[in-house]
């Protein structure tokens, strides 16, 4: 209870001394947090009901495949909890981000996109070990304004014998 507490008023701290910055647009940073939901019964019984899942992004600087879009570094984070026990999945992954209209014609903040990724995931939900699959993110998403997004996401990870991480997240994210 006490990590939770000191998390929030992290968050909290974060939150205000960035409200008093005034940005003209958002960086190639982001964070977001969310739930997700494992297709595979025995992580999800090992994970608990409502897994957390809290990413992190950086943009690159050029796009992979096409000049509307964005290419970005992702790490996530899938957890039971805070505090770090066995039922952990963490990926790093490779993304190209395509937007549904012409980036130069739709401003920043009203803009709905797609993405895929591939990358690694570690995964620790059963067993001792943890173990490394091969992984692929695909999912939607829709700018909120100048720096929030809202994001679905659907993870695919190999099965190992430390659990399987596939997955589908809802997030809530900012773009700082």
């Amino acid at each position: 209870m006490k990590r939770m507490i000191v998390v929030g008023a992290m968050v909290c701290a974060a939150a205000m001394s960035s409200a008093q910055l005034n940005w003209e647009t958002p960086s190639n940073i982001a964070a977001r947090g969310g739930v997700v939901f494992p297709f595979d019964e025995n992580t999800r019984e090992a994970m608990a009901d409502t897994p957390i899942g809290v990413g992190f992004e950086v943009f690159l600087d050029r796009p992979f495949f096409s000049d509307a879009g964005e290419a970005s570094l992702t790490f996530d984070w899938f957890a039971r909890g805070l505090n770090g026990d066995k039922g952990n999945i963490t990926m790093l992954a490779l993304n190209q981000r395509f937007y549904s209209t012409d980036p130069a014609v739709t401003p920043i903040g009203e803009r709905s996109y797609y993405f895929v990724g591939v990358g690694m995931a570690f995964i620790n939900v059963l067993g001792d070990t943890t173990e490394e699959s091969f992984a692929g993110r695909i999912g939607a998403g829709k700018e909120l304004g100048l720096h929030m997004y809202a994001e679905a996401a659907v993870t695919v990870t190999e099965d190992t014998s430390a659990g399987n991480g596939t997955s589908a997240g809802i997030y809530l994210g900012y773009r700082f």
